[in-house]
């Protein structure tokens, strides 16, 4: 007897299999994008749909029902979420969240989902280079940069979204100054260069206050240096974004300026001195100033910047007095003939200087300005050739014309005050000075008309708007040095001020002239 061979049962056909499907369990060919949960019975069911090749299910169904065959349980985790892809990364941190405009400050970026990072920007601008750390920090060199950027994170998910918590802001930065030194007693014209240097507002060296700067590009500042002890101060810049770090870069030398011990007498009077500040070295121009005041005031003093100014730039100096005028005693002749003896001192001390005392440069201002116009053509009588140069900053070249001014009331009353007294008529324009000796002595001290024969060079300024020295002094100088030929260099500038309230605009076109003569 054939014993009976157990029979397997055949799975019910689908539509049975359709029927049997309960509203709380999830089939696997039933999966979409938006199911959580899977819910299966037993991990003989799995087998059963396994078998039917009539049966279509997803990869996400088949993982998981082989899972479950394999002994693993109930699964009630979320399995599309086994399958996505990592957030974009995110920074929450910049530190520090400062550096130099130059670069190369090390930084560490905290944030979220770093690992994997395959860009580091500052701006638009890559990290010099970077490297992972974690999925939460990064470390990395800033590249060149100005002003605030966003620090961003790329990974293979995307780039991290911008917002002020990764915020960097770069400082301006100085990297050369040019030139390194220059005297104690400031003037001295100094470029300095860096990059984020755009919006500036200060400019220091050490502690000091430039006397002016201009900003001539976002990597290019001019500066005047101010009055400062002897000694090694930095130079920094101040903009909106911050003041530049200290740099090995950014120094600038104050030198102690030398001068002779005391001050010698070029004559016999009281006031007949003058001060004497040597060239570093020998052969240099011999530099005559003498000071404004309109005739009545100030002294050797008033000068004393530009003297050690003009002295670090090359020159011999000798900064002069002069007897001054007063309501009982005029200017003239003395004045002229003071500037005129100090001058022959020079000449004859020059080498003591280190100066070559064939190359006599004067230089005035305002009423020191017609005096060493009127000694220049003394000088070419006396020794022809020896003053190379005069150079006038807001002198009065024609008395008369000047005169005429006054009584239009086109200068300041005090000026006006000065004048009558330097001619020798304080009781008023429209009397004594309209009478011998005043007239005589304006015109025969009036340089307009007495032009060297030899025609120095001459260098003029003056301003255009309401300049306590009426405009007219310059046209008429000029206009009278190039009837005779002579050489002639002018600037006319605007604004109220007067003289050497300007020397700050013109310094360095003067040392420049001076060297070329």
């Amino acid at each position: 007897m054939v014993a009976e061979q157990p029979q397997c049962a055949s799975l019910p056909p689908e539509e049975d299999l359709s029927e049997r499907r309960r509203p709380d369990r999830a089939w696997p060919d039933q999966f979409s994008a938006g199911d959580s949960r899977v819910l299966v019975g037993t991990s003989s069911l799995a087998g059963r749909i396994a078998s039917r090749a009539s049966v279509s299910v997803s990869l996400r169904a088949l993982v998981l029902v082989a899972l479950f065959s394999l002994g693993l349980g109930a699964l009630g985790s979320n399995v599309g979420s086994a399958y996505a892809l990592d957030p974009p990364p995110t920074v929450t941190k910049v530190t520090p969240s400062v550096g130099r405009g130059t670069g190369d400050t090390a930084v560490i970026i905290t944030g979220t989902n770093l690992k994997g990072a395959t860009a580091v920007r500052f701006g638009p601008t890559e990290a010099t280079r970077f490297k992972v750390k974690s999925p939460t920090r990064i470390t990395a060199r800033s590249p060149e940069g100005m002003g605030t950027v966003d620090v961003t994170v790329t990974t293979p998910e995307g780039t991290s979204a911008t917002g002020p918590a990764d915020h960097f802001v770069y400082l301006p930065a100085v990297t050369a100054v040019s030139p390194t030194s220059g005297p104690a007693g400031g003037g001295t014209t100094v470029t300095i260069t860096g990059v984020g240097l755009t919006g500036a507002a200060a400019v220091k060296f050490g502690s000091i206050k430039a006397t002016s700067f201009s900003v001539n590009s976002a990597t290019s500042v001019t500066a005047i240096s101010p009055a400062e002890a002897a000694g090694d101060l930095h130079v920094t810049v101040t903009t909106p974004q911050g003041t530049s770090p200290i740099m090995f870069r950014n120094h600038f030398k104050f030198s102690a300026v030398h001068r002779i011990a005391h001050d010698p007498r070029y004559g016999p009077e009281p006031e007949q001195v003058l001060r004497t500040y040597p060239a570093t070295q020998a052969g240099a121009p011999v530099c005559v100033l003498v000071h404004g005041g309109g005739w009545v005031a100030k002294s050797l003093m008033t000068l004393n910047a530009e003297a050690e100014q003009m002295q670090a730039h090359g020159c011999a100096v000798f900064n002069i007095d002069y007897r001054l005028a007063s309501p009982t005693v005029a200017a003239f002749p003395f004045q002229v003939e003071d500037t005129e003896s100090a001058i022959h001192y020079a000449i004859e001390h020059a080498a003591e200087a280190n100066g070559n005392p064939s190359n006599i440069i004067l230089l005035g201002t305002s009423a020191g300005g017609q005096l060493v116009a009127m000694a220049a053509d003394r000088m070419d009588a006396a020794k022809p050739g020896t003053v190379t140069a005069t150079i006038s900053l807001s002198g009065p070249m024609s008395l008369p014309k000047l005169l005429e001014s006054a009584r239009k009331g086109e200068t300041s009353k005090e000026f006006i005050k000065q004048m009558q007294e330097a001619l020798g008529c304080p009781d008023g324009l429209n009397t004594a000075c309209t009478e011998e000796p005043a007239v005589g002595l304006s015109e025969e001290f009036s340089p307009v008309l007495h032009i060297p024969s030899t025609c120095p060079g001459s260098w003029l300024m003056f301003n255009s708007t309401e300049e306590l020295m009426p405009l007219n002094q310059f046209t008429v100088m000029k206009e009278a040095l190039e009837a005779k030929g002579c050489t002639v260099q002018t600037r006319v500038l605007a604004g109220k001020k007067h003289a050497t309230e300007y020397w700050e605009l013109v310094a360095a076109e003067i040392f420049e002239y001076v060297k070329a003569h």
